[in-house]
């Protein structure tokens, strides 16, 4: 397929003299063919960043993030080769196999995903594109991160760097981003956040109802992605912690690794899997548990399981009307360090087999590339004055 960075195709190597296994190795086996994948960059790639990404591919050797096995470079033609995996990518294969997949399987992806991401953040690598899209399947119970077109590798005696202007992934990138143009390992962290909530919602686009120039000053002034239906508070509360204002108030990559390899173990827990092809009305918050307001009375380290054994929601969470926004109760609030979040951006989820993901106007995915846009992003420039370039459909996208 053709995407925003260049296009992608299968393809056979061929090996004279060895052949490439999964464990990343080779062996003597003569005249084998190994299933890859050929992505051919855009012509108007620079070289710099083409090498980049070859430096980057080249140097991770991890079971959960995809290898870089070869590179062509002939005059202004760039390739690159890597494993083919044969269900695809993660965002679609939770849009098509939403009926099947278990609570386990969706906690596991989750924990082998942060395994993969602690691997960057100890190797100093950004990844800065962290989403559904860019983790492919290799087997239902092992998942490879992908893409490491936007990857920087950081200066070790330092915490973050600044990148301004150029296509970005609007919809995954944390607050100093949208605001100062920062990245850093914390950044990867609220990305990962927006991609639990992409497998906990099967695909769903993360602010569907908002534009992405609306984006930026959303997320300024508290907005965050709502509660999806079939998570516990546990594991909300958790992406609201990678949500948080202050990069240091949330959880490193060790950390969710570690509390994800618990969920995946007790996936009953902390996942409540309804039937994934009702419709779900409006009110869509009648899953979650109701927390008593008093601190002796509830402790964030029990389960809070939204299943029917459990009472019901957090009623002052659901929104009135047409709201498309709701305020976190102070009881989830102190759960939560450092300043406030505002308010949740409330999506209602609809589930259906013919209409996973509602979008509107402009943002059709039949209209144009939801997830990549120059924002040029400076401190001084004002939302308004932004720009927003429409690219190739995601279903295309490498």
């Amino acid at each position: 397929g053709k995407g925003t960075f260049g296009s992608v195709y299968a393809g056979k190597w061929k090996l004279d003299n060895g052949c490439f296994d999964d464990n990343s190795s080779m062996n003597s086996c003569k005249d084998s063919k190994v299933d890859v994948v050929i992505k051919v960059l855009n012509h108007s790639c620079d070289q710099n960043e083409f090498m980049d990404e070859v430096r980057i591919m080249a140097s991770v050797r991890h079971k959960h993030c995809l290898r870089l096995i070869g590179v062509s470079y002939k005059g202004s033609e760039k390739l690159l080769i890597s494993s083919y995996m044969p269900l695809g990518s993660m965002e679609k294969y939770l849009e098509k196999n939403k009926k099947s997949l278990t609570g386990k399987i969706l906690l596991k992806w989750a924990e082998q995903i942060a395994n993969g991401m602690l691997y960057l953040e100890n190797n100093h690598i950004i990844h800065r594109d962290l989403a559904t899209r860019n983790v492919l399947i290799y087997k239902e119970n092992h998942v490879q991160i992908t893409d490491f077109g936007l990857s920087k590798i950081i200066n070790p005696n330092k915490d973050e760097m600044q990148i301004f202007g150029g296509m970005v992934p609007v919809r995954w990138l944390a607050i100093e981003t949208l605001r100062d143009g920062i990245y850093s390992h914390k950044t990867d962290v609220w990305a990962y956040a927006v991609t639990l909530w992409e497998i906990f919602t099967f695909a769903t686009v993360p602010y569907e109802f908002l534009k992405a120039h609306e984006i930026r000053d959303e997320i300024i002034k508290g907005t965050r992605l709502r509660q999806p239906d079939i998570c516990s508070l546990d594991i909300y509360i958790l992406m609201l912690k990678c949500w948080s204002v202050d990069p240091e108030e949330r959880p490193n990559f060790e950390y969710l690794w570690t509390e994800f390899k618990n969920y995946s173990n007790n996936s009953g827990t902390y996942l409540s899997y309804p039937n994934v092809e009702q419709n779900y009305t409006t009110n869509t918050f009648n899953n979650y548990i109701e927390i008593k307001q008093h601190e002796d009375e509830i402790s964030h380290h029990a389960p809070h399981s939204p299943n029917q054994n459990r009472v019901r929601v957090i009623g002052n969470m659901r929104p009135r009307g047409n709201q498309k926004s709701i305020i976190v109760p102070e009881h989830v609030q102190r759960f939560l360090n450092g300043p406030p979040i505002r308010n949740l951006l409330y999506e209602p989820v609809n589930f259906s087999k013919t209409s996973n993901i509602t979008l509107n106007g402009s943002f059709n995915k039949s209209n144009g590339n939801t997830n990549y846009h120059d924002f040029h992003s400076r401190p001084d420039v004002s939302p308004s004055s932004l720009t927003i370039e429409y690219l190739e459909p995601l279903t295309t996208r490498i």
